[in-house]
């Protein structure tokens, strides 16, 4: 009677160890669940500020080429007024030129 109580109690110590090894299983599933889902999330929040990042510097680029055009086209039109000045400058001297050749012309006519 007292082996079969030690082999009961043996079993049983056997049945504790195994089903306590299961639950620690279970528990070590449970958190690697919980571990690969923090990591999917953290790999989504990383992929969103990517994502907000390029798009950040897309607008920038965007706005820098956006001041190049304006800059170029700036300076364009203020090449072409510089010329038109230059052309009126020459047209002036020229008209001066005339006129003051006229005038000396009647000078010595009379």
């Amino acid at each position: 009677a007292l082996t079969a109580f030690r082999l009961a109690v043996v079993e049983a110590s056997a049945n504790a160890a195994i089903t306590s090894k299961g639950c620690e299983e279970d528990q070590l599933k449970v958190r690697m669940a919980e571990l690969q889902a923090q990591h999917a999330r953290q790999v989504a929040d990383l992929e969103a500020q990517h994502q907000a990042a390029l798009r950040e510097l897309q607008q920038h680029a965007q706005w820098m080429e956006e001041q190049r055009d304006l800059r170029l086209r700036t300076a364009l039109e203020l090449e072409r007024e510089l010329q038109q000045m230059a052309v009126q400058a020459e047209e002036q001297r020229r008209l001066s030129d005339a006129s003051l050749a006229a005038a000396l012309a009647r000078d010595r006519a009379h």
